[in-house]
């Protein structure tokens, strides 16, 4: 029955992407009036739900409507190594729905109970956990702000965050506890702080001895037990929330500088919770994710699960590197039989180097595959098909944490994708301020949608990324054709600039990596005294590949005009370095020539 099943969700989407590719490349992807894209045909209309609750009463009434019709299944499965620092085995660990409601509800009584009021922040630190969003929903239902954030930050820029957020409570992991303290204490804030301590997912007797968790620390579990003999406060009951209130704060990945919290509104998470409704993939089957739960993408993921009866699969953990973990990967998709697959870009080009050694291992559930984070060659999708041999498609849409919605999967991994209901898009050139028309590159503006509230306690940014009139700066650059299908060419900042020309470094990496040897390519300016900056290229190859630098100016020079030559050379790596979310760090680049030199 399986078989078949399968059989009919393949030959559905290939049928479908089939008509989708089709309308992409004869019909009008977006109507562009006076070098303004916005949807096609007339104005779609902004349609959001009615909600007369606050947001955590409204997830479990999701929830119970999910659970009504479908009856109780598995919604969420952690998967890890049994045996922790070996790769010997996977295990997993599950939470189904009704236990999620009932961790929610119990999250929001215990928090509460510890003094948690409307429109204080939570500060959430957690790898990727089972209890990640059951937390999330509890702090909704003291109609708090949920903050979450990445685990793995220095103990500075997390003092900066709690300065920012100001928080009263802090969720984090048993191995963060010890920077936690000592960061409050620096601040002189523990007294005023409240700490839940989240604990491993399998804790040895070492673990146990170490978690003494000192005055103001609680343990998650124990917390979340006590919390079935604390009454409902009337709180959780008829609190309602204003479209405009802040609901969820994420936090940029700092590649400008330190990372920025960026607050979202109770319309855009409504907003949200429409398009999972509505989107076409949601109910192909169950999901394998190794994407972050603090990152935009990541944490809306599981929450597909309140109006399908979808199970995603993830990855215990932050920030996972491939690069160790592929034949778990491998093994966890054999193990799960997963439909779909959502990984980070910079986790694409550690599969397509690496296939699975156990060649028993079956790989062959996967249909569709969504990598996030940024831009992927076409190269790297036909790679990953030599390993899932049933792939339909790869897809992959065009956002960022600071709006929800700007333009939707897209199966043609050339141009960002569609534009989104009540969207509009402009590009703009950076050095004269004008509105550029088809086939000029210029700086992606974005208006309307649901963009994000602002950086919280950051008017200074504010001003520099809001232009007049609600015109939001991405400081990302692309064109588009007559047709209104736009065309990534990378970020502002990143712009090499030779003999007072800007040239964008997306350009030549895709020239390069055109080269059937060459896996991925990083472009970036060298600084020079007579020319400002030299066109340089960080090259990975494919292991055991004979590819020399020449070949690599060659195929360059051969293609691009004089201006845009690698004179600043080639130098070879086995990864090109990269943030959580798969972003090329250009400023490391420069590290790198250095040690190679």
């Amino acid at each position: 029955m399986e078989f078949v099943r399968h059989f009919m969700l393949k030959i559905f989407l290939n049928l479908y992407v089939f008509v989708w590719k089709l309308r992409a490349k004869y019909g009008t992807v977006a109507k562009i009036e006076n070098n303004i894209l916005r949807p096609r045909g007339k104005k779609p209309e902004l349609i959001l739900p009615e909600i007369n609750s606050n947001l955590g009463t409204e997830m479990l009434r999701r929830f119970n409507v999910t659970l009504d019709k479908n009856g109780d299944f598995d919604v969420l499965t952690n998967a890890y190594f049994a045996l922790e620092g070996t790769t010997s085995s996977v295990g997993s660990k599950t939470k189904t729905l009704s236990r999620l409601i009932w961790d929610s509800r119990a999250c929001g009584a215990a928090f509460y109970h510890l003094g948690l009021r409307k429109g204080q922040i939570v500060h959430i630190m957690l790898p990727n956990s089972t209890e990640n969003h059951n937390i999330s929903v509890g702090v909704w239902l003291c109609e708090a702000i949920v903050s979450v954030s990445d685990p793995n930050l220095s103990k500075s820029v997390i003092q900066k965050q709690l300065e920012d957020t100001q928080a009263n409570f802090i969720i984090c992991y048993a191995t963060n506890q010890k920077s936690i303290y000592e960061v409050l204490q620096s601040m002189n804030a523990l007294e005023r702080t409240s700490v839940i301590v989240l604990e491993k997912a399998i804790m040895s007797s070492r673990d146990k001895k170490e978690l003494l968790l000192p005055p103001g620390f609680y343990s998650y579990h124990e917390t979340i037990q006590e919390a079935e003999n604390i009454p409902q406060p009337p709180l959780l009951q008829n609190g309602q929330l204003h479209d405009e209130d802040t609901v969820l704060i994420f936090w940029s990945s700092g590649t400008t500088g330190l990372p920025k919290g960026i607050q979202h509104t109770f319309k855009a998470f409504k907003y949200m919770l429409n398009s999972m409704e509505n989107r076409q993939s949601g109910n192909i089957g169950k999901a394998l994710t190794t994407t972050c739960f603090f990152h935009a993408g990541g944490f809306a993921t599981p929450f597909e699960n309140l109006v399908k009866k979808t199970e995603v699969v993830f990855n215990h953990g932050a920030d996972i590197e491939l690069i160790d973990t592929c034949e778990t990967l491998y093994r966890e998709i054999d193990l799960f039989k997963p439909k779909r697959l959502t990984f980070g870009s910079h986790h694409m080009v550690q599969l397509s180097q690496n296939g699975p050694k156990d060649k028993s291992l079956n790989l062959s559930s996967v249909l569709f595959a969504s990598p996030m984070g940024s831009t992927v060659p076409m190269t790297l999708c036909e790679d990953l098909k030599k390993d899932f041999k049933s792939l339909v498609c790869v897809a992959h849409g065009y956002g960022f944490s600071e709006s929800y919605t700007v333009l939707a999967l897209t199966f043609d991994l050339q141009y960002l994708g569609q534009i989104g209901p009540d969207v509009f898009i402009k590009l703009v050139d950076p050095e004269t301020g004008k509105i550029c028309g088809p086939q000029e590159t210029g700086e992606i503006y974005v208006k309307g949608g649901v963009p994000m509230k602002g950086y919280l306690n950051r008017p200074e940014d504010n001003g520099k990324f809001w232009a007049d009139d609600g015109w939001y700066r991405t400081g990302d650059l692309a064109r588009f054709n007559n047709r209104g299908m736009l065309f990534y060419e990378g970020r502002f900042k990143e712009l090499i600039k030779y003999q007072n020309c800007h040239l964008y470094p997306l350009e030549i990496e895709k020239i390069i990596c055109q080269h059937p040897q060459v896996v991925e390519a990083g472009v970036f300016g060298t600084p020079d005294s007579k020319v400002q900056e030299l066109v340089t290229a960080a090259v990975v190859i494919t292991p055991g590949s004979s590819v020399t630098a020449q070949e690599i100016i060659d195929l360059v020079d051969k293609k691009v005009d004089d201006i845009k030559r690698l004179r600043g050379g080639v130098i070879f790596v086995e990864a090109l370095p990269k943030n959580p979310v798969g972003k090329i760090q250009r400023r490391k680049l420069i590290d790198l020539l250095k040690i190679t030199n």
